[in-house]
């Protein structure tokens, strides 16, 4: 059979971009590892959270709350389809600051993420709470802190049942899946592109590669030249996003 796309990871991140192009009727073939690898789709908090994305980035900031405000409407699609409840709850989130000045630059980057989108401006929802309103939300809260910020728009799901509903609704809609299939070689050709395995090979038109840091291996025999490393660490202390997991890219016949 002659896929669509051939999707390289079969993480949280593979397994939604199988299940929309499913939805939309695409064939679909995903080569995965095996299930003693380490995922960050299992270590993962499931948080489907808005605040402090995108800063500096607004329509990183946007799509942050298109996406949490799309994500009711999934969860419930996704646990008819599958049969798995995801443990999907969206009753607004709550982010520390432990002092005054924390707490300056989180309402200051606030004001000025709204000040550069109109969307933002209309649509995204939060305030500043002090240490004495947060207690009704957090009983036991250290002395120490200033308070923090609220938003309805947060919330959380299980991200262990999100990545089996994935992968259940993906399978009853037709996705070919191997798992335990490492990708030894990507070689683009006239049709596409072919991936090489200790179990095969394996074709298809377009390919997506979603194997987080694994990605480094794969793509550069795809025709690709980018190279895949991480480009920074979560610091805590900083208040820094991390960003420390490979890009996924897509490529086919048409920009390589």
């Amino acid at each position: 059979m002659q896929f669509d796309f051939l999707i390289i990871g079969g993480g949280v991140v593979g397994m939604a971009v199988a299940y929309g192009l499913l939805r939309r009727g695409q064939k679909v073939i995903m080569l995965d590892e095996g299930d003693d690898v380490l995922r960050a789709s299992r270590g993962n908090a499931g948080l489907t959270w808005v605040q402090g994305k995108g800063v500096g980035m607004p329509r990183y900031a946007e799509l942050s709350l298109q996406s949490s405000d799309a994500w009711p409407f999934f969860a419930s699609e996704l646990s008819e389809r599958s049969g798995v409840p995801l443990e999907y709850s969206r009753q607004g989130g709550i982010d520390i600051c432990f002092d005054v000045q924390e707490a300056e630059a989180r309402v200051a980057n606030y004001r000025k993420l709204q000040a550069s989108s109109p969307y933002l401006a209309r649509y995204f929802q939060w305030e500043y709470l002090d240490r004495r309103a947060l207690l009704t939300y957090l009983p036991g809260l250290g002395e120490s802190i200033h308070g923090g910020t609220w938003s309805p728009h947060d919330g959380h799901c299980n991200p262990l049942l999100l990545l089996r509903a994935l992968l259940t609704a993906s399978l009853k809609m037709g996705l070919s899946y191997h798992p335990g299939c490492s990708v030894q070689h990507l070689e683009p050709n006239r049709a596409g592109f072919t991936a090489s395995t200790l179990g095969g090979n394996c074709s298809a038109e377009r390919i997506i590669v979603a194997a987080g840091l694994g990605a480094k291996h794969p793509l550069p025999h795809a025709g690709s030249e980018r190279r895949c490393i991480p480009i920074a660490r979560a610091d805590p202390r900083n208040g820094k996003n991390a960003s420390d997991i490979a890009t996924s890219y897509t490529t086919d016949k048409a920009n390589r």
